[in-house]
């Protein structure tokens, strides 16, 4: 059954980075339209893990997010599509990042993957999206 959980969980959140991709390019409601330009994204990331915006590439589609941000200065970027709050958007373009780095169209350092493995168990994958989403209070949805 354990393999049965695995797949749903893995179609949950690549559902969920289906539904990102198409509302950024069809600019319907909601996730094209999460970014507030009048909100103060200028939290304090003297690291440098992300000093840059993350372009993904889906389809000949580009979207970009970010740069990733750490709110709580707890080594996770859970800001991932830099707007300066963790939500449900987050845990989309997660989702986004991951099938993006699985198909080998956009690369993480290992300082990088180290930021965004939300449930620190080593790798960057569909679970940390899913762990991502669980802390926005949008679990419920996969």
């Amino acid at each position: 059954m354990d393999g049965t959980n695995g797949l749903v969980r893995r179609v949950g959140a690549f559902g969920l980075a289906l539904l990102f991709v198409v509302s950024v390019v069809a600019g319907v409601g909601g996730i094209a339209a999460a970014y507030d330009e009048g909100a103060d994204t200028s939290a304090d990331d003297s690291d440098g893990v992300f000093s840059e915006e993350i372009t993904l590439v889906f389809a000949g589609i580009s979207i970009t997010l970010g740069p990733p941000q750490d709110l709580d200065d707890d080594g996770v970027y859970e800001d991932v599509t830099g707007d300066g709050e963790t939500n449900p958007f987050d845990a989309i373009a997660h989702a986004a990042l991951v099938a993006a780095v699985d198909r080998g169209t956009f690369d993480l350092t290992d300082e990088q993957a180290g930021a965004v493995d939300v449930d620190r168990d080593g790798d960057v994958d569909y679970d940390d999206a899913l762990a991502l989403a669980d802390t926005t209070g949008s679990g419920a949805m996969v």
